[in-house]
């Protein structure tokens, strides 16, 4: 017999005849000077929103566990905020429905069926894509609380009215401009510092195509991870080192550099923190692989705080110091 045969056969044994104290989409009376009509529309529009919004709510929260790459620690960061105020936005949303006397749509099988927002592939997409599809959430969100907060208005709903106003429509429109900027830098800034990588490692690299192309790739993602990280502090030193791993646990790892990186006559291995660094950039790696680390030095000037690790095939030749990024 299965779980879910076990659990019916249970619920059945407690309540043989289980009863809706209400149906969905009815509504109680409730004494707040609202008529029935309008309350039931109103419940009814908040339902829709509230799927929406739970929508939302879980797509931040889907990319916040998969996010990767070399801005991974910064929209890790950003997805999870804004997580935590779409679920603010879900509690508030269900709990005027319920002061309305209408029933909140509550399980996820119901909030697949009916929300508006586009369902997502279940693997992980680049953090471009997920930015593309959270704005388009976004923007399904606010065109139809806007319309429900002018239709709410008109009836003299000003609790649900307010709610939409204040909350909804203020809370998102807060959270876009940040994602979109995000999405506007990573379009036009991460192209242009490509090619500033390009140009800076050009000289470092021999004349084959495909190295030459590889190389040039990665140190422009190199170039953007340093600007996410933040260049302020004078401890910031944004840099570029190659070399072969020597030991890794956990989320430590050791490398003999090929060069002197960090100043002349740097040690020839260095402690790399790599908490800051997608798990799936360096899971496999193993004594004697080849890579190239960009991150920036600690204050303590002790260890490389990562924010990309990329495997490097043997045939992508540098020269003997990478340095330091400017």
């Amino acid at each position: 017999m299965s779980k879910r045969q076990d659990s019916l056969t249970l619920t059945e044994r407690y309540t043989p005849h289980p009863k809706e104290l209400q149906h969905y989409g009815t509504v109680a009376h409730v004494s707040i000077a609202l008529d029935a009509s309008v309350r039931g529309i109103s419940a009814e529009n908040l339902n829709q929103l509230l799927v929406d919004t739970m929508t939302l709510r879980d797509l931040y929260k889907k990319h916040h566990w998969q996010v990767s790459g070399p801005t991974f620690y910064q929209l890790h960061l950003l997805f999870d905020k804004h997580f935590n105020e779409q679920s603010g936005l879900v509690d508030a949303i269900a709990e005027r429905i319920q002061s309305l006397g209408g029933v909140s749509i509550a399980m996820a099988h119901d909030v697949a069926e009916m929300t508006l927002i586009p369902r997502p592939p279940r693997g992980r997409e680049e953090a471009p894509t997920q930015i593309a599809r959270l704005l388009h959430a976004h923007e399904i969100v606010l065109k139809e609380a806007r319309a429900m907060a002018r239709q709410a208005a008109e009836a003299s709903d000003d609790g649900t009215n307010d709610l939409l106003v204040s909350e909804v429509i203020r809370t998102n429109e807060l959270q876009v401009p940040s994602i979109w900027a995000t999405r506007r830098w990573l379009r036009t800034k991460g192209k242009r510092l490509a090619r500033v990588g390009a140009s800076r490692l050009g000289s470092m690299t021999n004349r084959r195509g495909f190295s030459k192309a590889l190389a040039i790739a990665l140190v422009g993602v190199g170039l953007m991870s340093v600007l996410w990280v933040g260049v302020g502090a004078a401890e910031d030193i944004p840099i570029v080192l190659v070399g072969r791993v020597e030991w890794i646990a956990g989320q430590v790892m050791v490398i003999g550099l090929e060069g002197a990186v960090i100043a002349a006559g740097g040690p020839a291995a260095i402690n790399v923190d790599l908490s800051h660094v997608d798990q799936d950039e360096y899971h496999g790696l193993v004594t004697g692989d080849r890579v190239l680390v960009i991150g920036t030095v600690s204050e303590a000037r002790d260890r490389v705080i990562a924010t990309s690790v990329q495997r490097v095939p043997p045939y992508v030749a540098f020269a003997t110091s990478v340095g330091r990024l400017r």
